[in-house]
């Protein structure tokens, strides 16, 4: 066994050490590694078993001598159809287990925020540095509308299941091509389709998944085209088509740079043509996305002043500086949940083979410089939401790396041998993978994880209140008032001067029964300006409860004044009026009631109470028949109403009688 075999084998060894730990002790210490902690102790168990089987030598070889016998006679099928049952077993398992997790990333801002996908890119935030996202987007919302309305949670899935379909099949023609065995070609397949990024694929809403196929193109197609395989032409397209799709893909222009200069040494002609050519396709890409030179700038300089990590020293609100211990830790949990085995073993096959390596290698010299531009952009830019829920977007820059790894495995790694390590690799990244994808399939456990990443220290302010919301919604929804509680607490401890957070907080005290807080709360939002008509109606309640009828009939004024139509705040302001002996008031509020939808037959029992205590009693009597119809059990408004229509059957005779003496006279 070889050095170089010896250090992958033991960094495997390490990655399952990692993977046993974060199972332990799951924290947002090993975010990128602890999934299997909210799995049952037999699945986390029988991984464990797997993962260490294939380190040990003979069974690693006794499985790799039965899956290549396997492969060989399965290649003897024509190509089409190992494509077919390759991408339909795909695409099943991808519908198999979506993505429902919905606090990762913007997934539910998204559908919070867009009832269909907006017609530019300028018209909501989402899309301000992705200008084809929107147009790529629109036409499959208009393919689908065509048989009916569709909802902007089917456009991202169809879009996801889009850019599945491409990314396996750049992946089988890329792994065709290499010059190795049907085995090995295999795994250099599954190790790209295994990578962390492949979650994009299962129903994951955000914006990233054609991305990151365009990126893993566009290092496909450079490494074949300068094995003279393809034209030069095509990496150029799809390097322009990652940058329509996000802007910070103009990190990648360095390694576009050196495969042009590749090119420029061989045909000069060629490399003049290719420059123009990718300055044309960027301003078509710009042209067809209706993103303007102005947008460009505009987002340019937003990028520079607000989208990089402090070098030495955080500032308020940001959790740490670009060099910092904390940073580089939560930095490493994301090389190791997108592509575990791609830094480091590189890094240590290539300072091994170090004598080996020739600068007129031009493929290793592209994968180096396109690998380099991706980790650098990774390591500065600045992750708002916290870099575990933000993972979507660097993910895309970790593609290159992936290639520069297999690069390094089966140029480095002595044949026959090589598969064999690189078959552990690959065991091993599957079960990775698939446990971080099975647990975002699972309601249950992504939420148990999303408790977890939770500590400060790798959050910002902002990144902590948008979190903090989206957990309490969650619980809230859920009926879960405790815990909606703990987390909407955490948020006003932050920042106290967010109306709609207070009032969710009293809401929630509400529903636990605590009468004192929700009052205060409710106070407190209504100090700070609420445009919620409900705080200031439960505000109303609550004075009421207090024994302030004033105070109760100002607050549920207050709620009719930014939304009139509100029956059940007419019904009130009827009760509070009637208390208060306002009684032409009162029975405004309750026929508004009744006017606007609120048909209860409480209100016309209401409505004969005020008449009855006017003195006018015809009216109150008609008012009380009218109840009596809906509840004819109620035996005290009965009596109440029998009485009154013997009062006013004496008012008629004595009115008979008087009138009576009055003609005899």
């Amino acid at each position: 066994m070889t050095l170089s075999e010896k250090l992958l084998l033991a960094f495997s060894a390490l990655v399952i050490l990692l993977h046993v730990w974060g199972a332990l002790e799951p924290s947002h210490y090993n975010w990128g590694v602890h999934f299997f902690a909210f799995y049952d102790s037999p699945v986390s168990i029988g991984a464990l078993i797997v993962s260490v089987a294939v380190l040990i030598t003979p069974i690693r070889r006794t499985l790799v001598r039965s899956t290549e016998s396997f492969v060989r006679r399965f290649s003897k099928l024509p190509a089409i159809v190992i494509l077919l049952i390759g991408l339909g077993t795909f695409i099943s398992i991808t519908l198999m287990f979506p993505s429902r997790g919905l606090l990762l990333g913007d997934s539910k801002l998204i559908l919070l925020t867009l009832s269909e996908v907006p017609q530019s890119s300028e018209a909501s935030l989402h899309y301000r540095n992705q200008p084809l996202v929107v147009p790529a987007l629109r036409s499959i919302q208009n393919i689908l509308e065509g048989g009916g309305s569709v909802q902007v949670s089917d456009v991202y899935r169809a879009f996801d299941l889009i850019a599945a379909v491409i990314f396996f099949i750049v992946v089988v023609v890329f792994s065709r091509s290499l010059p190795t065995s049907p085995l090995g070609k295999v795994l250099a397949g599954l190790f790209l389709l295994v990578g962390g990024g492949s979650q994009f694929f299962f129903g994951y809403i955000e914006n990233y998944a054609l991305l990151y196929v365009c990126i893993a193109a566009y290092v496909a197609t450079a490494w074949l085209a300068l094995q003279k395989k393809i034209n030069v032409v095509v990496p150029f397209i799809c390097l322009a088509l990652s940058i329509g799709l996000h802007l910070g893909a103009l990190v990648f222009l360095p390694s576009a740079i050196v495969l042009c200069y590749f090119v420029w040494r061989e045909h000069k002609r060629m490399a003049m043509i290719l420059l123009i050519g990718i300055v044309g396709v960027l301003l078509a890409v710009f042209f067809v996305s209706g993103y303007n030179l102005q947008q460009f700038a505009t987002r340019m300089i937003a990028a520079l002043q607000h989208d990089f990590l402090p070098i030495f020293t955080a500032p308020p609100g940001i959790p740490f500086a670009m060099f910092s211990w904390l940073h580089l830790i939560t930095w490493v949990n994301a090389n190791l949940l997108i592509v575990p085995f791609g830094l480091v073993p590189s890094v240590l096959l290539l300072i091994v083979h170090r004598r080996e390596i020739q600068l007129k290698n031009t493929l290793l010299l592209f994968l180096l410089s396109a690998a380099i531009c991706g980790v650098v952009f990774t390591f500065i830019i600045n992750p708002a939401l916290g870099t575990f829920r933000d993972w979507d977007l660097l993910a895309s820059f970790f593609v290159p790396l992936m290639f520069l790894a297999l690069y390094v495995f089966y140029v480095f790694l002595q044949a026959p041998d090589h598969n064999t390590v690189v078959f552990a690799i690959v065991v091993i990244s599957l079960l990775h993978t698939a446990s971080w994808i099975g647990l975002n399939a699972d309601e249950e456990r992504h939420l148990q994880r999303s408790e977890v990443v939770t500590n400060p220290l790798f959050l910002g302010h902002f990144a902590q209140i948008l979190y903090y919301d989206r957990l309490a919604n969650v619980y809230w929804e859920r009926k879960d008032y405790t815990k909606a509680k703990i987390w909407y607490e955490r948020y006003v401890a932050l920042d106290s001067s967010h109306p709609r957070i207070v009032a969710n907080l009293s809401d929630v005290y509400r529903k636990l029964g605590d009468r004192e807080n929700t009052f205060r709360m409710l106070k407190l939002a209504a100090k700070l300006g609420s445009k919620d008509p409900g705080v200031y109606t439960n505000l109303g309640v609550e004075y009421f409860l207090h024994g302030d009828t004033a105070a109760a009939i100002a607050m549920n004024e207050k709620s009719l004044s930014l939304y009139p139509h509100q029956p059940h705040v007419h019904s009130n302001l009827g009760m509070y009026h009637a208390m208060k002996k306002n009684f032409p008031l009162a029975l405004f509020h309750f026929r508004t009631a009744i006017e606007q939808g609120m048909n209860n037959p409480l209100h016309y029992k209401s409505i004969g109470d005020v008449y009855f205590l006017m003195g006018e009693y015809k009216q109150a009597l008609d008012h009380y028949k009218r109840y009596l119809k809906d509840n004819p059990s109620d035996e005290q408004t009965q009596l109440l109403a029998a009485q009154l229509s013997m009062e006013l059957s004496q008012q008629r005779l004595k009115r008979k009688e008087h009138t009576s003496q009055k003609r005899s006279q």
